[in-house]
């Protein structure tokens, strides 16, 4: 706060020769600029823990109370979805050098990538000898708490030669935010590609389980051969592809059992 006072000019002297001028002034007491930062030019925090806790320093403390705002911007976040939205006014009390506010977060129950959101502090142009700082930004990252796990819904699969196809399913515990990919890979045991078995998009194929989606499913053919034969078997196996999200692997590997139906 500038403070001001009064000056004034006496001639004490019987002299006619001697008289005054201009007789009185002001004066100013202009108090030092008070620079505003945040605390940290980063923030992360796990999402179920909330909520972000931040804080503003300043230069020197202020003789008067004054507020502060701080803006809130997506980058990969949802507001809605992901944080409290709207701006968040800061009372600083009058001779503090520090005060903190907090931003309440959205735990959901959905996997997601990490996400990042940006902080601006902002400074009321009608508040005199308060300006802010090269720390105006900050940036938020919540780190996802969610954990999903990509698994086939089965480890062995029986199957007569007859039945001309079997559906394999590949499923989540919990839908994510973004698409899951997953390479399939089958490979030979007893059984023979192109002769006990078929795969129209060959035996190493991505499958993708779509954003917001439990599950995924493909499908191999049975060739019925009208020979007697032992039952046959082969193999599946399934890998995640990297990701953003926090993904787990469940059952990844089975074994397909192809039984005979023709009579010796």
């Amino acid at each position: 706060e500038t403070e001001m006072f009064d000056l004034s000019l006496e001639v004490i002297s019987n002299s006619p020769l001697v008289r005054t001028g201009r007789n009185s002034s002001e004066g100013r007491i202009r108090d030092s600029t008070v620079v505003v930062n945040f605390n940290q030019s980063s923030y992360e925090v796990l999402e179920d823990e909330g909520l972000v806790v931040g804080g503003i320093i300043l230069s020197g403390a202020s003789s008067d109370p004054f507020d502060v705002k701080i803006g809130l911007m997506d980058m990969t976040t949802d507001g809605i979805e992901d944080y409290v939205i709207g701006s968040i006014t800061v009372s600083v009390p009058a001779g503090e050098m520090s005060t903190s506010f907090t931003i309440n977060l959205i735990n959901d129950n959905m996997t997601e990538c990490n996400e990042t959101f940006i902080l601006s502090l902002i400074v009321p142009a009608s508040t005199c000898g308060v300006v802010s700082g090269t720390v105006n930004s900050s940036e938020v990252l919540i780190r996802d708490d969610d954990r999903v796990v990509v698994s086939l819904n089965q480890s062995q699969y029986l199957v007569s030669e007859s039945s001309n196809s079997l559906t394999v399913v590949i499923a989540l515990t919990s839908i994510a935010s973004d698409d899951v990919i997953v390479q399939v890979a089958i490979s030979d045991a007893s059984a023979n590609a192109g002769v006990d078995y078929e795969v129209s998009s060959g035996l190493l194929f991505n499958v993708t389980i779509s954003a917001g989606s439990i599950s995924s499913s493909f499908s191999i053919d049975i060739i019925d051969d009208m020979i007697h034969e032992d039952n046959e078997t082969f193999n599946i196996a399934i890998r995640v592809l990297p990701t953003c999200l926090s993904l787990e692997t469940g059952i990844s590997s089975a074994v397909v059992r192809i039984v005979d139906n023709d009579d010796a």
